[in-house]
């Protein structure tokens, strides 16, 4: 039997809840006018109700947003992990 698994919320530590980025990458090279229209049409295609539907119904939350947006959070992320790691010591598990 698997054992009761709860989530960091439900153990009243919320601040350890991280949500996942999900985005298109691509070269450095791209134009800024380019991977603007890709973001854009991402977020059309993302707003289209049965898309939606299908990521919604695989746990996803959908949202859009700018690259400029997506690397924010990617930054955030990355130094709230680091932040962990110090107290933790993750890499050091003595």
């Amino acid at each position: 039997m698997l054992p009761d698994i709860k989530t960091a919320r439900e153990l009243n530590h919320p601040e350890l809840e991280i949500d996942g980025l999900g985005g298109i990458f691509g070269s450095k090279a791209i134009s800024d006018t380019l991977r603007n229209r890709i973001a854009a049409d991402v977020a059309a295609v993302c707003q289209e109700p049965e898309v939606r539907r299908k990521l919604e119904a695989g746990g996803h939350n959908v949202l859009s947003g700018t690259t400029q947006e997506l690397r924010a959070g990617i930054a955030r992320q990355r130094a709230w992990l680091a932040e962990i790691n110090k107290v933790i010591d993750i890499r050091n598990a003595q």
